[in-house]
């Protein structure tokens, strides 16, 4: 027996702008030629479980039959369709067409975001470095915290705080030195980001070499950091 499995990932919105109806054809440019002359069976199913809770639509041409499917506790309606009915001179195409147009909106960043990432290479140094984005038309002051775990011990004498090449001096700071297998490293700090700015929060740490048990059971996977908290009177 020899299976075949595709699956592929759409983006609707840039494939079809703001309509999700989909065809064959406008998902891989061409419909059915008819089916493998080798294959007992070939058939296509259509998930249809979701006509009947959110928004309808409707298949054209319509399915050979629709079959209800049940398994762990859930139910599926798919339709069928038989391609060794089809007529192998001419190509064949299915679509689905909503009856109500769909509008995809388009998420606007909030004021203040954030993400994160890792410096440095080899296992023995590396940084933390945090981007804090103001998007507002003034200064914001935010309060950013930080718990890092014992085996990632960090200096704080390497903190540094820049913003459009300008380096930033917090306006309080208040650090808490780890303790090996006891407690973790607290940094919280007070800064004022310029309007309409990219900010680098960013700190040194060292790789601690660790006992063969305290490593996750996928080691090879890494570990988990927890993330900054950063709070913004708005």
């Amino acid at each position: 027996e020899l299976r075949q499995t595709v699956s592929l990932v759409y983006d609707l919105v840039i494939l079809g702008g703001s309509s999700p109806d989909w065809s064959i054809r406008k998902l891989f440019g061409l419909g059915l030629a008819g089916h493998c002359p080798l294959a007992s069976t070939s058939t296509i199913y259509i998930d249809i479980t979701s006509n009947q809770t959110g928004q309808t639509f409707r298949l054209s041409p319509l399915p050979d039959r629709t079959v209800v499917s049940h398994r762990g506790g859930h139910q599926t309606e798919l339709a069928v369709y038989n391609v060794q009915n089809l007529d192998p001179d001419s190509m064949f195409n299915i679509a689905l067409v909503h009856d109500k147009p769909r509008i995809f909106t388009q998420n606007i960043a909030p004021a203040i975001f954030a993400n994160r990432y890792i410096v440095g290479y080899g296992q023995e140094f590396g940084g933390i470095v945090t981007k804090v984005h103001n998007r507002h038309w003034q200064p914001i002051t935010i309060v950013f915290l930080e718990n890092i775990p014992w085996f990632v011990p960090v200096y704080f004498h390497t903190l540094k705080i820049v913003s459009q090449g300008r380096t930033i001096t917090p306006l309080v700071k208040r650090y808490v030195p780890g303790r090996e297998r006891q407690r973790p490293y607290y940094l919280e700090i007070m800064v004022e980001l310029p309007a309409r700015s990219v900010t680098d929060i960013s700190v040194q740490f060292d790789y601690v070499f660790l006992k063969w048990q305290e490593y996750p059971p996928d080691a090879n996977h890494g570990f988990y950091i927890g993330s900054a908290v950063i709070t913004a009177w708005l």
